[in-house]
């Protein structure tokens, strides 16, 4: 996962999943914790990144 910083305020990320199953990459952000929202993508739900596990 990569990410960077971008202040204005408060922190917020983003960042770029990729997935080599899929070859497809996955340009999200978030304003929480990044370990939260990660379990987040791999949870089951109907989002993008359900699709791929790697």
């Amino acid at each position: 996962m990569v990410s960077f910083l971008l202040y204005i305020g408060f922190i917020c990320y983003c960042y770029i999943l990729y997935s080599e199953s899929l070859e497809k990459y996955y340009i999200g952000h978030s304003c929480d914790d990044l370990q939260e929202r990660l379990r987040k993508h791999l949870s089951n739900h109907k989002g993008f990144t359900s699709k791929a596990k790697d």
